[in-house]
């Protein structure tokens, strides 16, 4: 009969985490912000996105996107660039500034014809 793993006091295993594991759960990450105040943007890419695996979230501020990527690391940002478009461009500045190489957000502008 196989012993049970011995497991130190504090809950957590004695193994160490690779930097290759660490890498393959943030490329793991599914989530997706959206920031638009549109809301027939967001519902037909939220249901791309939730085809294709993503866990689309809606971030209605500049506040929120920031807010989210402190909270938990999103695989990418996708702005709504029709009306706010230079408020896009400071936060997209600022999400760099706060993520490290390793941890890289992708930011993906909507550009819309009246833009």
């Amino acid at each position: 009969m196989r012993q049970p793993r011995a497991v130190p006091p504090s809950g957590r295993s004695n193994i160490k985490r690779s930097d290759a594991a660490v890498k393959l759960e943030v490329a793991a990450c599914n989530e997706v912000i959206i920031w638009t105040s549109d809301a027939e943007l967001f519902l037909p890419f939220s249901y791309i996105l939730k085809t294709e695996g993503f866990l689309p979230s809606l971030a209605c501020s500049a506040n929120d996107v920031l807010a989210s990527c402190a909270n938990r690391l999103p695989c990418a940002v996708l702005f709504d660039c029709t009306h706010e478009t230079q408020d896009a461009v400071s936060l997209c500045g600022e999400i760099r500034r706060s993520t490290t190489h390793d941890n890289e957000v992708r930011l993906i502008a909507i550009l819309r014809s009246e833009a």
